[in-house]
């Protein structure tokens, strides 16, 4: 293991309130973060993106793909252009919705919920863990 102060590694093992009891002369104890937990706050992270990614490419479908009354035109009767450019619309916002819904709140927000979950419940245990260790000195 390197001693750089940017690298990763150690990053992990230090936290501010142990620099600050250091500093003051008392000797802290050493944190440690479990691997998974830092593998979770890169994977919560990732997820973010990707969310982020399929929401932009979702509207940028939406975008292109919205009906215009010019387009009715051709299409339908003369005179049921309004009425048929409504039920166009309709089921166009239905589709973009489906399709958000499927993708998004179906798919990556139980997995976005379940890993931050999984990260928080992991530092809030390992907190509690120290808090009885300090507690019982």
């Amino acid at each position: 293991m390197t001693n750089e102060p940017n690298d990763p590694k150690v990053l992990d093992l230090v936290n501010l309130p142990d620099v600050a009891r250091f500093a003051q002369g008392t000797q802290p104890g050493e944190v440690r973060l479990w691997p998974l937990v830092s593998t979770g706050r890169t994977m919560a992270g990732w997820v973010i993106l990707l969310i982020c990614g399929i929401l932009v490419l979702v509207s940028l479908y939406g975008w292109f793909t919205y009906p215009h009354l010019r387009d009715m035109v051709g299409m339908t009767e003369p005179g049921t252009e309004v009425q048929s450019y409504r039920e166009y619309q309709s089921a166009w916002f239905g589709q973009i919705k489906d399709l958000l819904q499927l993708l998004v709140v179906s798919l990556l927000v139980p997995l976005f919920s379940t890993i931050v979950g999984y990260v928080f419940g992991r530092q809030m245990e390992a907190n509690s863990q120290q808090m009885e260790a300090k507690s019982q000195e």
